[in-house]
Formats: structure tokens, C-alpha cells, sequence
């Protein structure tokens, strides 16, 4: 994989994992910062992969984990601060998605709001799912189930825009 299929690859797909991202990380300004650097690390340090299924879901799991390294930080940099969470609005957060659903979201503990933006948005059966995140199906299923008693009525009818 040279530059030239990198730079190829970020047109077409950056927009949906930063859509991805901003699901995880709650901010689009953040989330378009978390794929930047995954297609950064791309440039460096480019995988041996030879199918456009492999680099997409090697893609995926580095935004994932860029995301919850992110976070990571996040509550660190808060907790020693002593600063209290900005607003979405603060961060510049789009306003695509319905706020609420947005809001709700945010509230889940982290596994099951992966779980549930892998399976809502990016339509991830719960195999490719357990696979993306390192979890057995089973896990995935439970992450799922209490993500959704969580959300109540906020997803309806498997729509999550």
C-alpha cells in the first residue's frame, strides 16, 4: 500500500469512521482527530493485508482503539484538572444525529456503547462485532441487551442515524 492508495482510502472512507469515532468519543472535532491519526499511523507504518474487507475492519479496530485510548486520556486529564465535562455544543459536536439518542448514548459504559454503534451504525452482525473488539459473541450479546434496557425507547426499530 503506497501514499497514493492511503490518500485514496481517506477520501472515501474517513467521513464514515469519523462518523464511527464521533459515535464513540462524542465529539466531532475529537473523532476527526482520532481518525487522523489512524490514517497517520497507516502512512508509517502501512499492514500486510490483501483484501479491501481486512484493511476496512483493521481500520475499524484502530479507530476503536485510538477512540477508547483517547477517552482514556480524557478522564485522566479531567480527573487530575478537576474540570468539569465541557457541553456537546463546547466541543463542536455536529448536530446530525438526534441530540437524545446522542445524550444516551454517551451514558453507556464504554463496552456497550461500542457494542451498540458497531451494531446500529456501522451494521456489524455480533460475530464481526466480538471479533472488532476482542470479546466472545456471548459478551457482545449481553453488552447489547443491557445497552438497549439502557436506551429504552431511544432506538427504535434497529434506526440508529
Amino acid at each position: 500500500m503506497n501514499q497514493d492508495d492511503v490518500e485514496q482510502l481517506y477520501r472515501t472512507r474517513a467521513a464514515h469512521f469519523v462518523g464511527l469515532a464521533s459515535w464513540l468519543v462524542g465529539s466531532r472535532s475529537l473523532a476527526e482527530e482520532v481518525v487522523q491519526d489512524v490514517f497517520i499511523q497507516l502512512v508509517a507504518r502501512p499492514p500486510h493485508l490483501r483484501d479491501a474487507d481486512a484493511l476496512d475492519a483493521y481500520l475499524r479496530r484502530a479507530v476503536i482503539n485510538r477512540g477508547n485510548s483517547l477517552l482514556r486520556r480524557r478522564v485522566l486529564e479531567r480527573r487530575h484538572a478537576n474540570v468539569g465535562r465541557r457541553s456537546a455544543r463546547e466541543d463542536g459536536e455536529d448536530s446530525y444525529a438526534d441530540e437524545a439518542l446522542r445524550h444516551a448514548v454517551r451514558q453507556l459504559p464504554l463496552r456497550q456503547r461500542q457494542c451498540i454503534v458497531l451494531r446500529f451504525y456501522e451494521d456489524l452482525t455480533v460475530d464481526q462485532i466480538a471479533t472488532a473488539l476482542g470479546m466472545r459473541p456471548g459478551t457482545v450479546k449481553s453488552h447489547l441487551h443491557r445497552a438497549l434496557l439502557a436506551l429504552g425507547g431511544t432506538v427504535k426499530n434497529g434506526v440508529f442515524s
